[in-house]
């Protein structure tokens, strides 16, 4: 999306992980978690034009808080059963080895999220972090869910995602339990507006053109890893 381009040769020339999805016939992307930040694309000129008013997720920002940014997942699908769309994130989690040493292991964890199917597209909820489905002999460190479809005949989310960057891997999940575990979180009230008017301006120091920055804000986009 060009309105968030690099402005200065200083500002990162790339960004990737950005979560596309349809609603209405129309073409969107998840750019931020927390705070909520989903740009409207127009495919014939790619300019990200920002919904307002951005909003925040008390359930999402309890766990980037405890486990640290989200660095991407599925582009997200919508379930008519509960009006609600749903995709898979992940995180990285850092565990030391030892006391002794400061050397630490690295665990890849992903959760279900919600959001509504209505701009700005609300987060509802957040599920516990999990390990995904292997078929390694033991829980592999890296799982990368780039895939998300729903089964409309048996109501089941088949989920793609590589393990240790070379085995491609399909789980399956019932709607119910993946809409249970995400919504026994929900947001109890409506979240406030954080940010109600964006004013986007054209390179010189003032103006970065991107909403947080360096495009790290939650890790939903704007992220140079894994």
């Amino acid at each position: 999306a060009r309105q968030f381009g690099a402005a200065r040769r200083d500002e990162r020339a790339r960004e990737k992980n950005w979560s596309p999805f349809v609603w209405q016939g129309g073409l969107y992307a998840e750019y931020s978690l927390e705070p909520r930040l989903v740009l409207s694309i127009n495919v014939d000129t790619g300019v990200g034009t920002p919904l307002l008013p951005l909003t925040t997720s008390g359930a999402m920002r309890t766990w980037l808080h405890k486990l640290g940014p989200v660095s991407g997942g599925t582009s997200a699908v919508y379930v008519p059963s509960h009006g609600v769309y749903i995709a898979l994130a992940h995180v990285k989690l850092w565990k030391k080895k030892g006391a002794i040493t400061s050397a630490s292991t690295m665990m890849y964890k992903h959760f279900w999220y919600a959001f509504e199917a209505r701009p700005p597209f609300r987060v509802l909820g957040a599920s516990t972090p999990f390990t995904l489905p292997t078929q390694l002999d033991a829980p592999p460190s890296i799982q990368f869910a780039t895939g998300l479809v729903l089964l409309s005949h048996s109501r089941e989310l088949v989920a793609s995602y590589g393990e240790m960057d070379c085995v491609a891997t399909l789980a399956t999940f019932p709607v119910e339990s993946v809409v249970q575990s995400v919504l026994a979180r929900k947001e109890g009230r409506a979240a406030m507006p954080l940010l109600s008017v964006l004013v986007l301006l054209r390179g010189g120091r003032g103006g970065r053109g991107r909403g947080d920055g360096d495009g790290d804000g939650d890790g939903g986009g704007g992220d140079d890893e894994e």
